[in-house]
């Protein structure tokens, strides 16, 4: 079975990884800055960042640490491994 397999950058990944993680802890900080001088819409978006921030941190921490290829390319089949959509969903074209 001819296959080609297409890997990650892993270096790349790491520092998006990286960069979320700072990006993470700067949006706790802002959180408390906030709270602190009550302006609860700056707490609001700030909240909202923290979440999409560790959405995509653990997804490409995930990628990094299971070494999920980008594509696969077979005789027949392409398997394209998208970063937040689970492995059986129907971007995977058989």
């Amino acid at each position: 079975m001819n296959e080609l397999i297409i890997s990650d950058d892993r270096i790349k990944l790491l520092f998006y990884t990286a960069g979320l993680f700072v990006t993470t802890v700067a949006a706790m900080l802002l959180i408390s800055a906030f709270l602190n001088i009550g302006q609860y819409l700056g707490v609001f978006l700030s909240i909202t960042l923290l979440w999409f921030s560790v959405k995509y941190m653990c997804a490409y921490a995930k990628r990094m640490l299971c070494a999920t290829p980008v594509c696969v390319f077979g005789n027949d089949t392409v398997k394209i491994y998208p970063l937040l959509v689970k492995p059986d969903s129907w971007l995977m074209t058989k």
